[in-house]
């Protein structure tokens, strides 16, 4: 069995290693929170990886500063949540939707989101398929796994069961 992975219609075989890395991100069920504040979790991947400060110079954009870190966590409904607080002290499900923005500030095109709902409360679940959405509908994709919500997702679906594939 063969095949090629294709990148705005490049062959993966065209494409370097560490642009694949900065267009297609990976948000893990269980998040990862890196020891600091919530602002130093939310900045760490542009601070990191150069590929996103290639990217903000493109742009002529510099870093987002604490009002666009805030109206990003309102939009997951983190609106109690300080950009000075420890990031280790939030619960699973804030720590969820703060690995989410953190993603969404890299600006990858293609978002593999693992059970992004999973941990968070009904009224959180749907801020954050309203925020994915949002990404869709600003050009990006999402691949999204679910055991709770498939059905609000009204894009196109795969549902795996036993071992066939349905779409």
């Amino acid at each position: 069995m063969g095949g090629v992975l294709r990148l705005n219609d490049q062959s993966h075989r065209q494409v370097a290693i560490a642009r694949w890395r900065s267009e297609i991100a990976l948000l893990p069920q269980k998040p990862v929170i890196i020891p600091g504040t919530v602002a130093d979790n939310l900045l760490y991947p542009l601070h990191t990886f150069g590929i996103q400060k290639e990217r903000l110079d493109e742009r002529h954009e510099s870093l987002p500063n604490a009002e666009t870190l805030e109206k990003e966590l309102h939009s997951v409904g983190l609106h109690d949540i300080r950009l000075e607080r420890e990031a280790g002290s939030l619960s699973g499900g804030q720590q969820a939707r703060l690995s989410l923005i953190r993603l969404l500030l890299t600006q990858p095109q293609i978002i593999l989101a693992d059970e992004p709902t999973a941990g968070v409360d009904k009224a959180a679940s749907e801020l954050v398929l309203d925020r994915l959405q949002r990404f869709c509908e600003q050009g990006g994709a999402v691949l999204l796994t679910s055991h709770v919500y498939a059905e609000q997702v009204n894009e196109a679906k795969i549902v795996l069961e036993a071992q066939s594939i349905k779409t």
